[in-house]
C-alpha cells in the first residue's frame, strides 16, 4: 500500500509541475489531459482573457470559492479544434472556448494574459 501511495503521489506531483500551456513548432501545447499535450496551431488561437468560476475546494460553511480562470478562444474556422475531451478537474473545452481552472496554474493576472496575447 505504501509503494502504491508513493507512486500515486509522484504522479500527482508530476501533474502539478507540468505547465498548462506551452509552445513548440508554431503550436500551442495544452496540457489538460493525461499523457501528451493537445497541439493547436497558433494561427487558430484568437485571444486569451480572464474568466471566473468556482473552485473545486469548498470555502467556509460549504460555499464555493471564486477562482480566476484563463479562457482561450479558438477561431470558428478551426472546426477540428471546437471540442476536446479534457480532465474536468483541470479545465474544459467546449464550443471553441478552452477554460483552464485557475487553481491549477500560475497566479493569473492581467500581465499574464497580455503576455499570452
Amino acid at each position: 500500500m505504501a509503494v502504491v501511495g508513493l507512486i500515486l503521489l509522484g504522479v500527482i506531483v508530476l501533474q502539478m509541475k507540468l505547465p498548462r500551456l506551452g509552445y513548440a513548432d508554431h503550436k500551442l501545447l495544452i496540457y489538460l489531459q493525461s499523457g501528451r499535450p493537445i497541439r493547436v496551431p497558433v494561427e487558430v488561437v484568437e485571444c486569451f482573457f480572464l474568466g471566473r468560476g468556482t473552485g473545486q475546494v469548498p470555502g467556509s460553511e460549504g460555499s464555493a470559492l471564486a477562482v480566476r480562470n484563463l479562457m482561450m478562444r479558438i477561431a470558428d474556422k478551426a472546426t477540428d479544434y471546437r471540442e476536446r475531451e479534457v480532465k474536468p478537474t483541470l479545465g474544459s473545452w467546449d464550443d471553441g472556448y478552452v477554460t483552464i481552472h485557475g487553481a491549477w496554474c500560475e497566479p493569473l493576472t492581467l500581465e499574464v494574459v497580455q503576455r499570452l496575447n
